[in-house]
């Protein structure tokens, strides 16, 4: 990773421009300079502008793409942002952050893509310090930093740290589609983006999948750089997908996947089918128990806060065999999922919808047995029915986090009770509360999804794939979250996107003929990792996960008889629920002693 680095005074002046952070070391009082900047292009001086910038920013007007193959980026983007002021961004496509300083104002800003693909983090005291990286901040920062109480809380409800929080005290992270204004000392936060759910109905079935497939080719050929590029492939639609449209421009290319010797998470069979349906050069890893153990401290130590997203590890060992084998760029499936209707939760909450929109005397049918005998919902058969009416009674996004463990485990079992009454157990759910609510006049299922940009691909599976790729020494890009698709992606009436309960309707009707039928008809699975289930046979990795909780008693986050009873019961049979738990549990601690 090209390691981007600022710092601006409360009095910004013309910046004094570093290419190496190495020259920044020499400055032992960095809140005393005016402005240091460090990015991987250079800063350019265009009239009263200072323009710097990281990843691969695309313009989608005609206008400033010839411009910028012309003359450059730097110079396309000042053109838009005299003509338009900052809100030029909204024209841009891909991955990014940028900086702008306007001289005859004083004042900078800086902006990320519109779906997260850079990572912008930032600290405001004595100035304004940003970065792409938690360390680079830490490393320059006037005062040391401690850990953020609320991010242990949010750590376990989501497994990561989501934005705008992060583990420690007083850095934030900039959310998806945002930019930073920098003014006289003063900071200011602003959305510049949205999307809009318009439902287009004039189009016929056959006109949308036309426009599906245009829109997925150009997004595929917008990603595909100079030199040597594979694709991750997994066998599932998206990298499919993904896949196939790489073939239509490079003969015969490299994909890549993982397999696993355990019943349920192999799908190398699949991907082997894809691979030979699009004619490409295929390679296979399988995954060990040996490999585990090998790589979680580095993998666990590669992020510069706790990440507990188990799916990393296969990651990072297909981004390795892609690296092994030549390739500097991988293509990456995500986000279709949460573009067209894919996550089995989606079809899940449509039932309770459904019936919560039923007439009265359905609602009180259903809770007639409940009410003349209160004991019924402790028996075995009725007991499902009870839960199913508790979860319907739950308004939604709540509803979707039923079987998360701090829903399911009371916090004050779980945590130390002086760290315990640090928390605001209300922050997690009401973080999913205002991405829910945010856009204007959508659906119930496009509120999930947006939902879930902002959570599981932007705080999730962006940073697994990209640090896995970082670390295995390769770049990535992301086909499905091209601007383009992204937006035709919110015409889709929500009503074919998820017809009935059925997942990715729209979309597997559009694939037809294109992906192979073994493909289209196949349950959805991806990189996950069998951890909990071999965990319960090999000792090895049962010493690994056991010992690093045992360690994480001694920090004082956790009761230590909730740690005891999360090994004992990963032991007593509940290897694949609880198998998620101790590994998270156990993520944390590796990641604490890197860092600590």
């Amino acid at each position: 990773m090209n390691v981007l680095f600022g710092h601006l005074s409360p009095k910004i002046s013309l910046p004094t421009v570093h290419s190496k952070l190495s020259d920044i070391d020499a400055h032992a009082h960095l809140a005393e300079q005016a402005c240091l900047l460090n990015t991987e292009h250079s800063p350019v001086q265009i009239g009263s502008l200072i323009i710097s910038y990281t990843g691969e920013p695309l313009w989608l007007q005609t206008s400033l793409c010839k411009l910028k193959k012309q003359r450059g980026f730097a110079p396309s983007l000042a053109q838009a942002y005299k003509a338009a002021g900052i809100d030029c961004i909204k024209q841009l496509n891909g991955s990014f952050i940028i900086i702008i300083h306007d001289i005859e104002k004083n004042k900078t800003t800086i902006a990320v893509d519109k779906m997260g693909i850079s990572r912008l983090v930032y600290q405001d005291q004595n100035g304004l310090s940003f970065s792409n990286s938690i360390k680079t901040i830490q490393k320059y920062s006037s005062k040391s930093l401690g850990i953020d109480n609320q991010a242990i809380f949010n750590y376990i409800y989501f497994h990561m740290i989501p934005s705008p929080g992060s583990f420690f005290e007083g850095i934030k992270k900039l959310e998806p589609a945002h930019y930073l204004e920098y003014e006289n000392g003063q900071l200011k936060k602003t959305r510049y983006w949205e999307p809009t759910f318009s439902e287009e109905t004039s189009l016929s079935s056959k006109q949308l999948s036309e426009k599906l497939h245009a829109h997925l080719k150009t997004a595929v050929k917008r990603s595909i750089p100079e030199g040597s590029v594979g694709a991750f492939l997994s066998g599932g639609l998206d990298s499919s997908t993904v896949s196939g449209n790489l073939a239509s421009f490079r003969s015969n290319p490299d994909t890549f996947t993982i397999g696993f010797d355990a019943e349920g998470y192999d799908e190398t069979p699949y991907a082997r089918i894809v691979s030979r349906h699009f004619h490409t050069k295929h390679h296979e890893y399988f995954v060990t128990p040996q490999d585990v153990l090998d790589t979680v401290p580095k993998i666990a130590a590669a992020y510069d806060e706790p990440f507990g997203n188990s799916s990393a590890i296969p990651t990072y060992f297909c981004a390795k065999l892609a690296k092994e084998n030549g390739c500097d760029t991988l293509l990456a499936g995500d986000g279709g999922d949460e573009l067209f209707a894919g996550n089995d939760r989606y079809a899940k909450q449509k039932i309770f919808e459904t019936y919560n929109s039923a007439p009265k005397f359905i609602h009180k049918i259903a809770n007639a047995p409940y009410k003349g005998y209160p004991a019924l919902k402790n028996k075995k058969f009725f007991s499902k029915g009870h839960s199913f009416l508790k979860q319907a009674a739950t308004p939604l996004p709540q509803r979707m986090e039923n079987y998360n463990f701090l829903h399911q485990i009371p916090p004050e079992t779980i945590f130390n009770a002086d760290i315990l009454n640090k928390f605001d157990t209300e922050q997690p759910i009401n973080h999913l509360v205002n991405y829910y609510n945010a856009p204007q006049q959508a659906s119930t299922l496009n509120r999930m999804q947006y939902m879930d940009w902002k959570r599981t691909l932007a705080d999730n599976d962006l940073r697994k794939v990209s640090h896995m790729c970082e670390l295995a020494g390769i770049d990535v890009k992301y086909p499905f979250l091209d601007s383009d698709l992204v937006d035709f992606s919110c015409s889709i009436p929500s009503h074919i996107k998820l017809k009935g309960f059925k997942l990715r309707h729209f979309y597997k009707q559009a694939m037809k003929g294109f992906l192979p039928n073994e493909t289209l008809t196949k349950s959805k699975h991806g990189f996950g990792l069998p951890f909990g289930i071999w965990m319960k046979t090999n000792k090895d990795l049962q010493s690994l996960a056991y010992d690093n909780i045992t360690s994480l008693k001694q920090r004082n986050f956790f009761n230590a008889e909730f740690l005891d009873s999360a090994m004992t019961q990963h032991k007593s049979g509940h290897a694949s629920y609880y198998g998620e738990l101790i590994w998270i549990l156990m993520m944390l601690e590796l990641w604490l002693q890197n860092n600590s």
